[in-house]
């Protein structure tokens, strides 16, 4: 009986570094990794507080909202915003193109996110306002997030473009999985309300990703 042939260890990893090396070749591959790194940093902070802030007590700084709110709020109304938000971005992409999108995408993944921090000083008992603050905060991502993946496509275009890619949404993992795995202290530390404004600040790194993706996007078009 033959046996498989499968490739070694040494194989697999030498072509993973081999791919990863051409993708850091690429001109700019610096900058548009900490594009893919820093973009969504607010977002990346906010994902994880956001659902213990709603179910936590109000004597915990937190809206105590039951299970059933939670998911009308997080289930039905959030991702009904998210839908529509991407919906809404991907025809603007197609319109306008990413270049002309990338400022108001950046902004409307960021500013949605003084909700949370309203929230967190009113400490609303009203499901709609609670709702509704949720709603917009996630038509503001889905929008924003179009943004991102599409700078990504746009980026890897060319040699081993499907590997590239898959690279890109390793990085897109990264960008929400590093910032949240210290989120939870952070907001220990600080308190909801504290918590809120930092992420708020935390904006400063959308700025500056995006700022590098529209330098990165020009020098792409001009080598064209």
């Amino acid at each position: 009986m033959k046996q498989l042939s499968i490739p070694g260890i040494r194989q697999v990893l030498g072509e993973v570094c081999d791919t990863t090396k051409l993708f850091f070749r690429k001109p700019y591959a610096i900058y548009a990794t900490i594009f893919m790194l820093l973009f969504k940093l607010p977002e990346g902070l906010l994902s994880k507080v956001s659902i213990l802030f709603l179910i936590d007590g109000a004597h915990r700084g937190g809206l105590g909202l039951s299970p059933q709110e939670y998911g009308l709020v997080a289930g039905t109304i959030g991702v009904a915003g998210l839908s529509l938000g991407g919906i809404l971005g991907a025809k603007a992409i197609a319109h306008g193109g990413i270049k002309r999108w990338l400022w108001p995408m950046a902004l409307s993944l960021t500013i949605p996110n003084a909700t949370y921090l309203y929230l967190s000083y009113y400490l609303p008992d009203n499901i709609f306002i609670v709702g509704l603050c949720v709603f917009l905060e996630q038509v503001g991502y889905g929008f924003g997030f179009v943004a991102y993946i599409m700078f990504i496509k746009r980026f890897v275009m060319g040699y081993l473009h499907k590997a590239h890619l898959t690279l890109g949404k390793a990085f897109m993992a990264l960008s929400i999985m590093l910032p949240a795995m210290f989120s939870g202290f952070l907001q220990q530390a600080v308190g909801y309300r504290t918590f809120f404004i930092i992420v708020l600040c935390s904006s400063v790194a959308t700025i500056i990703a995006t700022i590098l993706a529209i330098i990165t996007l020009k020098a792409k078009e001009a080598r064209k």
